[in-house]
């Protein structure tokens, strides 16, 4: 199974991100690792740097040592787009 099928699994098993419940969460692995999609964060900026730049710096801010962990908070999939990682637009300190 690839990176972004365990991905999309990880956040189904917690609920549908449309469902009005809270939003699933996953680490930050499973959502930067091998994710490509611009459009997945930052989408919103007019000059975003891209999925690999955030996870620099959330990594970062998770080595903290005043931070426990930083998850990502998933608000949409895309049903039936085998392009596109899953959108996120809010982080869980």
């Amino acid at each position: 199974m690839d990176l972004r099928s365990t991905l999309i699994r990880k956040i189904q098993a917690q609920g549908s991100p449309a469902s009005g419940a809270r939003p699933p969460v996953v680490s930050l692995e499973d959502f930067f690792v091998g994710n490509l999609d611009h459009g997945s964060i930052g989408c919103n900026l007019r000059n975003s740097p891209g999925p690999e730049a955030f996870f620099g710096a959330l990594r970062s801010i998770r080595g903290n040592e005043s931070v426990q962990d930083v998850l990502v908070e998933v608000n949409e999939v895309i049903e039936g787009d085998t392009e596109n990682g899953p959108f996120q637009t809010g982080f869980t300190f």
